[in-house]
């Protein structure tokens, strides 16, 4: 766990590992970062052409949060930091109940500054009460909003549709439901 908004550097590989309580782990083993956290997509994505290079960090929020707190205090510090990176757009990506509810809050602070986003999400209920402006929901087990575990095709196929849906959106609370399937 952590209490504070944290930040890596994307030259590099992380342990990142999930420790929520709400993951269910009968459908999912949670061993496979990449799952939720596309950064080797995201590097083969520059690679490609796709997209025109990386921030020099990520950012990760806390979730053991009030609402109140993510507005005043975290909200402010990531769109702190993505400006201090030269972010030109954000994804963001959720894994838990409560991590749906506090990107979404983020998301929203992000480009209420002029920084747009897209949320790519399993909790499709949640995200759209909060109202997000862009939506990709992967009607998969929470946790793996990134693509497939072990599965580096679905992994850039999720990336993409992504971008897809950051770059096509016509208007806000756009959701857009991805065509992959968990088994």
């Amino acid at each position: 766990k952590f209490y504070q908004v944290y930040s890596g550097d994307t030259s590099e590989e992380h342990d990142l590992r999930i420790s929520h309580v709400g993951i269910d782990r009968i459908h999912t083993s949670m061993e496979d970062a990449r799952a939720w956290f596309p950064l080797a997509a995201l590097r083969d994505a520059v690679a490609a052409g796709r997209i025109g290079g990386l921030t020099p960090r990520f950012h990760g929020a806390p979730t053991n949060r009030s609402q109140q707190h993510t507005l005043d205090i975290d909200c402010p510090e990531i769109f702190k930091r993505c400006r201090e990176d030269g972010a030109e757009v954000a994804i963001l990506i959720p894994n838990c109940p409560i991590c749906h509810q506090t990107l979404c809050l983020i998301a929203r602070h992000l480009e209420a500054n002029g920084i747009p986003t897209v949320v790519m999400g399993c909790a499709k209920d949640i995200v759209e009460y909060c109202g997000v402006p862009r939506f990709l929901f992967s009607d998969f087990p929470l946790g793996n909003a990134a693509g497939r575990p072990h599965d580096p095709a679905s992994q850039a196929e999720t990336l993409e549709l992504g971008l897809r849906v950051l770059e096509s959106a016509i208007g806000p609370r756009t959701t857009v439901q991805s065509p992959l399937r968990w088994s």
